[in-house]
């Protein structure tokens, strides 16, 4: 257990090690108030987390890690997937170190999406971690779909759709989901009929796309949209039945 946390870092969630070890919760309580008692471990109070009580003991144990340590780094990533799906900027990272560059990339450029909906910008230093990584082919994608995403918060949604629209059907479903996700915003924002229908077009088909399901906070944001969508085009019981299945 002490391994996986040293994995993790100087201090890190009892949660999330609990859940990456698969350990019970009472044994688990067991196993962290021994290392207490032998002065391993303490609480964290700053943060409600567990860390190390001294730098040493951290190397120690991530040195015993050494051996397995890509297992660690999957284990890891996968457990978030399952906990905390949107943390993508640290699932991208574990995949860095697991050398799955082609993952990592997406994830990164899920983060950074994330970033401007949640901020209306994108933090320079993340922006600047994530470019090394990308080959001309995805950093194509990425300034497109941020610049749709800029137009889109501008109210500039025409433009935006224009801008998606330089987007091929060669990427990875994954970001062809997000180009489709923000391009059905922007066509519900319209009053012709026809755009609002094709709105919902976009995104019905994501509905049994098993890819897509995997990455759940990104099937959730598209089933959230497709409820919008159906509202705005007049399909109000289609809305309705979904709702009660995405809930």
């Amino acid at each position: 257990i002490l391994e996986f946390g040293s994995v993790i870092g100087m201090s890190f969630s009892s949660y999330e090690l609990e859940k990456v070890t698969h350990t019970n919760a009472g044994q688990f309580i067991k196993i962290i108030n021994k290392a207490k008692e032998w002065e391993l471990v303490e609480d964290d109070e700053r943060t409600l987390y567990i860390k190390f009580v001294h730098e040493i003991i951290l190397e120690i144990f991530k040195h015993r890690a050494e051996d397995n340590i890509y297992c660690y780094y999957e284990k890891l990533e996968k457990c978030l997937k399952e906990i905390t799906p949107g943390n993508y900027m640290r699932r991208a990272r574990y995949c860095v170190l697991m050398r799955e560059l082609t993952r990592a990339n997406i994830l990164y450029l899920m983060e950074l999406f994330q970033e401007i909906r949640n901020n209306n910008v994108v933090f320079e230093d993340l922006e600047n971690e994530a470019l090394v990584l990308m080959d001309d082919h995805i950093r194509a994608y990425y300034y497109l779909l941020k610049k749709a995403y800029l137009l889109y918060l501008e109210k500039k949604y025409i433009d935006a759709i224009d801008t998606l629209d330089r987007i091929p059907a060669s990427y990875n479903p994954i970001l062809l989901a997000e180009r489709d996700l923000l391009k059905s915003r922007c066509l519900s924002k319209s009053i012709d009929k026809q755009e609002r229908e094709l709105a919902v077009t976009l995104l019905e088909r994501y509905k049994e796309n098993t890819q897509i399901n995997e990455e759940v906070d990104l099937w959730e944001r598209l089933m959230t949209s497709l409820i919008t969508a159906y509202y705005h085009s007049g399909k109000k019981s289609k809305a309705k039945f979904l709702e009660e299945d995405v809930l």
